[in-house]
């Protein structure tokens, strides 16, 4: 038997490459699958919390409307049957105040049911779901967490994190992915965030009005910046929990700021939800640097601070030594490339400068 040609050497390599990238997303979806029905147990609840959430989540027993206030007789027989008699508003047809219609549950749904492995939902449309469903008010995050029976350090591990399959691993993936499968299979819609009344919207545009300040360098795009990337994301986030605003309000908010575009032209443009959220699920001193939501968010910041007439905090005063009239760097981003001597190890401080070990 003649050995293979060279020609058909490469033609079956080329063959065996197509059918193994064919079968990546397969086999990736595979694992996720995997992932949900056996949780990492590094990851998962003490047992004390695991007793107390399984618990939980059993269906209350139908509660029964007992007249306190019947006066015994003496008679047991009779002291059974003032006992059990129903409060006079049941027995019209009332409802009482124990007695309440709920809507399904999500303990309708056996945590065994095959339609929860089903793959239907990347990382990033997790994280955008779960955003949702907190900033609706329908639940906070604690009573997601126990709703999905995940750790805190996992969960904010996970929204941490960016791209469409980064995290594919973390419980909580696996756990959101479950609890939202549960929600769909019994109808259960998203609640819509409410929409704040006229007046409420009127106090926060009030509280948040900075038109009346003009920083140094705003009229030409090129304000120095003394926070870090961190430190910009901590303020929107505390922003957005005290006032209760949405996303897509604070976007209009800071879409004031005129910055400079690619081209070097000043203008005022509005800046969408999906370039905060981006921002927002990064995490470095640096990491965002070059991004608009960055340098907007932290021109409107400095003038709350300059309005309200608050001190500096010794970090900015540190940054503003560190920087000097220029402000933290924008240009250059996380992922620059440096030259550096053998063995010595470059990091960046937790003012974003470039340090060497």
């Amino acid at each position: 038997m003649e050995p293979p040609s060279q020609e058909n050497i490469l033609w079956y390599c080329q063959e065996a490459n197509i059918g193994l990238l064919k079968k990546h997303q397969e086999v990736a979806r595979q694992q996720a699958a995997a992932q949900m029905r056996a949780l990492p147990l590094q990851e998962r609840r003490t047992p004390e919390a695991t007793e107390i959430t399984a618990s939980s989540r059993k269906r209350k027993a139908p509660s029964v409307s007992i007249d306190l206030t019947a006066e015994a007789d003496g008679d047991n027989n009779a002291g059974s049957e003032a006992a059990a008699r129903p409060v006079a508003g049941a027995a019209a047809g009332r409802p009482t105040a124990t007695a309440t219609t709920n809507g399904p549950s999500l303990s309708d749904i056996d945590d065994d049911d095959p339609r929860l492995d089903e793959i239907k939902w990347d990382c990033t449309q997790i994280r955008r779901k779960i955003t949702a469903l907190i900033d609706s008010k329908e639940m906070k995050v604690s009573e997601f967490l126990r709703a999905a029976d995940l750790s805190n350090r996992a969960y904010y591990a996970f929204m941490q994190q960016s791209g469409k399959w980064t995290g594919q691993g973390s419980s909580v993936y696996a756990g959101a992915h479950r609890l939202f499968m549960k929600r769909e299979i019994l109808g259960i819609k998203p609640k819509r965030a409410p929409a704040p009344s006229k007046k409420a919207k009127l106090e926060t545009e009030q509280k948040y009005d900075v038109s009346s300040i003009t920083l140094e360098g705003e009229e030409e795009g090129d304000v120095p910046v003394y926070d870090t990337c961190d430190e910009v994301r901590k303020k929107i986030r505390a922003c957005l929990r005290e006032s209760g605003m949405t996303k897509t309000a604070f976007c209009k908010l800071i879409s004031t700021t005129p910055v400079l575009d690619q081209y070097g032209h000043l203008k005022t443009t509005p800046i969408a939800t999906q370039p905060l959220t981006s921002f927002l699920g990064k995490k470095g001193v640096n990491d965002g640097n070059q991004s608009q939501v960055f340098y907007a968010a932290y021109v409107f910041f400095e003038k709350l601070r300059i309005r309200d007439g608050k001190p500096k905090t010794e970090f900015r005063e540190d940054m503003e030594r560190v920087w000097g009239a220029d402000g933290f760097g924008r240009v250059t981003g996380p992922n620059q490339t440096y030259i550096t001597t053998a063995g010595r190890t470059l990091y960046l401080d937790e003012y974003g400068r470039v340090r060497s070990s």
